[in-house]
Parts: C-alpha cells; sequence; structure tokens
C-alpha cells in the first residue's frame, strides 16, 4: 500500500497521487459510464455501458488490492457484452461457472464471495430478463457491490452503486408511465 503514483505536470512539477485516490478517480469514471447506461431505457446500450463501468472498476480495484473485485470484474465487462449480442443459456452458464470455480479456488476472506454473488445474479438477470425485470435484479447486484465497496472504503463505488440503484427506480417509473419496447 506504500506504492506512490508520480504525476509530471506540464511545468515538470512533481506531484503524487496514492493509488487510493486514483481508484477512487477510476470509480468516478465508471460512475458515469454506469449512470449513462441506466438513465437510458434502452437495455443493449445499458448493457455496453455497464461493460464499460466494469472495466474501469477492475482498474479501481487493482488500485485497493481488492483482487477477488478485479477478476470478476472483467467477466462482467465481458458477459455485459457478449450478453448484448447473444442470449445463449450455455454462455450464461459458462459465466456463471467462471465465478463460481474462481471463488472455490481462490477466496481467501467471507467478503470475497460477495463479487461471486453478484456475478451469479448478473449473469442470470442480463441473459434472462428484460425490461424492469432486469433493472431489479441488476439492483440486487447493485447492493452487493455497496456491500463490497463498503468493506473496502471506496466511497465512490459506495456512491456510484447507491446512484445505479435510484437510477433504475427512475428509469423503471419512467418506463412505466410511457412503455418502451425492449431490445435484447
Amino acid at each position: 500500500m506504500g506504492v506512490k503514483i508520480e504525476l509530471v505536470g506540464l511545468n515538470a512539477t512533481r506531484k503524487t497521487m496514492s493509488p487510493y485516490l486514483l481508484s477512487q478517480a477510476f470509480a468516478t469514471l465508471a460512475f458515469a459510464f454506469g449512470l449513462y447506461g441506466f438513465l437510458r431505457g434502452n437495455d443493449k446500450n445499458l448493457k455496453l455501458c455497464i461493460a464499460a463501468a466494469a472495466t474501469c472498476m477492475a482498474v479501481h480495484f487493482v488500485l485497493l488490492g481488492a483482487w477477488a473485485g478485479v477478476f470478476i470484474s472483467l467477466v462482467g465487462a465481458a458477459r455485459y457484452i457478449i450478453s448484448s449480442y447473444s442470449r445463449s443459456t450455455v454462455i450464461m452458464s459458462v459465466f456463471m461457472a467462471i465465478g463460481v470455480v474462481y471463488g472455490a479456488f481462490t477466496h481467501q476472506v467471507w467478503s470475497d464471495v460477495i463479487p461471486i454473488l453478484a456475478n451469479i445474479l448478473g449473469t442470470y438477470a442480463i441473459f434472462n430478463l428484460k425490461g424492469t425485470q432486469l433493472r431489479v435484479c441488476l439492483m440486487g447486484v447493485s447492493f452487493c457491490w455497496i456491500t463490497y465497496n463498503g468493506i473496502h472504503h471506496s466511497i465512490v463505488g459506495v456512491a456510484m452503486e447507491a446512484f445505479y440503484v435510484v437510477a433504475n427506480v427512475y428509469t423503471i417509473c419512467k418506463n412505466a408511465r410511457q412503455p418502451v419496447t425492449y431490445k435484447a
């Protein structure tokens, strides 16, 4: 945790940014991608925006040393992209198995199970659900990540997932007032 990241400005003065602060910057970028996606009514755009957010969160977790979060975030990014183009139950099962096998071999503390649970719930949701059901299930995933981010003291990560829940509720209510046709 004593690693410092050197940033050199145009005037050649050196400033250091701790890995923690840099991790929060990546979480903020993930926040922007995710919020944009959750506020859109289209499921495919939602999945692609969450894929971008998950990639940013993988970097975030690297900087925090939260390795279960890194792996599951990268698996999640791939899963969101693939589910945008396929609803195959075989592919869904592969993504679920990856999370479970990873968890079985690598978990070190009880909190490492939380991203695995988020992976299973999220995988089921994005391959099997649409519209409001998808968004409600993804709120459950957000609650898993709120817990994991809280354990790792990621203020931006907790805020991001909490705003995802709020954005989901807003979009669900908006779509209920004027129904939209959901595309997988």
